[in-house]
């Protein structure tokens, strides 16, 4: 497929900068991120470079392949890419090869799920509308239906109902299969050995292989920090899960806040995790959790000691309905799922109705 676009003379494609909605307010990097995120999408090459990128990773000639403008204009778009941390470019030498991140997606889904109660109120409301047509149509057609017992509609009612169940359940057991698959992939993987980091706690610093205390294998938490309410609601999670987790393997929450901010914020929590400070360090942009651009990605990564060092055997990213929080798959229970909500630090109405 060739796409066509007259965008070689332009003169730039960098993405404007927005004036704040408020002078007097300092700009938030997370608004930043989505502005970059954004205006990165918002133009069809780059979202058939992203495409394609999602087949495996790429030369810039090889991205710029089915495209009929320069090359030159390709990589324009491939800089507007990784300066909104979607695209990673690893050069070895002058040949540069480009790779999918989709962890600023994270930001981006979010936000945009904020809004998803105005399209599922527009949908109950055409359902409810769709529900007088049956009864309208059905007396057309034979006047004394209303009269008769309902208990038919009732039973396709509950018909549906189950079909539905089944549908679901098999949906289930696809994912579990998936999982195997996935898991035995894992399996694959060759380690990658990893630096022996500096990081820091409230009690001094601390090195990565010191992490793991008597555990063969470490669980790091690549947290975005106490402005986060999503990492933070992630975290929450783990508090409860913490004695279990720790009973197979040593668990340490890591983000860019200070041992001083991340101590007092734990505590403002109740969490009882470990806790180590990144702050100063390439650890997590090295790890992959933390863009061009500066910006900090969520995920975990897990570690392995060995004779040789400390070697990673997985990673993956977090993101709004993933595996690693369980409050998104209790919603997804109701039709209308998250039907708008997002995570905070605090609730004005604890478990009342919304």
């Amino acid at each position: 497929m060739t796409i066509n676009r007259l965008v070689d003379n332009l003169p730039s494609v960098d993405a404007p900068r927005r004036p704040l909605p408020f002078t007097d307010e300092v700009e938030d990097p997370h608004e930043e991120l989505l502005d970059r995120v954004f205006f990165a999408l918002s133009d069809p090459v780059r979202r058939a470079i992203l495409k394609r990128l999602g087949r495996g990773h790429l030369l810039v000639s090889e991205v710029a392949a089915p495209f009929d403008i320069s090359l030159q204009a390709v990589s324009r778009h491939v800089q507007v890419l990784v300066q909104a941390g979607l695209v990673q470019q690893e050069r070895t030498g002058r040949i540069a090869r480009c790779r999918l991140e989709v962890g600023p997606m994270f930001a981006a889904a979010t936000w945009i799920n904020e809004y998803s109660q105005y399209w599922q109120a527009q949908f109950d409301a055409l359902a409810g509308w769709l529900k007088t047509l049956k009864p309208q149509a059905v007396a057309a057609v034979d006047p004394h239906a209303a009269n008769r017992p309902q208990a038919h509609e009732q039973e396709e009612g509950a018909m549906r109902y189950r079909e539905a169940s089944r549908k679901v359940a098999a949906y289930r057991k696809r994912i579990e299969a998936l999982r195997r698959r996935m898991h035995g992939a894992q399996r694959r993987v060759t380690p990658a050995p990893v630096e022996d980091y500096t990081l820091s706690t409230t009690k001094g610093p601390v090195r990565l292989s010191q992490l793991f205390g008597g555990k063969r294998d470490l669980l790091v938490i690549h947290n975005m920090g106490s402005g986060c309410p999503a990492c933070t609601m992630w975290a929450d999670g783990y508090n409860g899960l913490y004695p279990h987790l720790a009973d197979r393997a040593a668990f340490v929450v890591s983000s860019p806040d200070s041992p001083a901010v991340q101590q007092r914020f734990a505590r403002s929590r109740g969490w009882r995790f470990p806790m180590v400070s990144h702050q100063g360090t390439t650890f997590a942009a090295d790890m992959g959790y933390r863009t061009r651009s500066g910006d900090w990605l969520p995920g975990v990564s897990a570690f392995r000691r060995t004779r040789d060092g400390v070697v990673r055997l997985g990673d993956t990213g977090f993101h709004p309905g993933d595996d690693f929080c369980s409050a998104w798959h209790f919603f997804d229970l109701f039709p209308e799922g998250a039907a708008g909500w997002r995570p905070r630090f605090r609730y004005t109405s604890q478990g009342a109705s919304r």
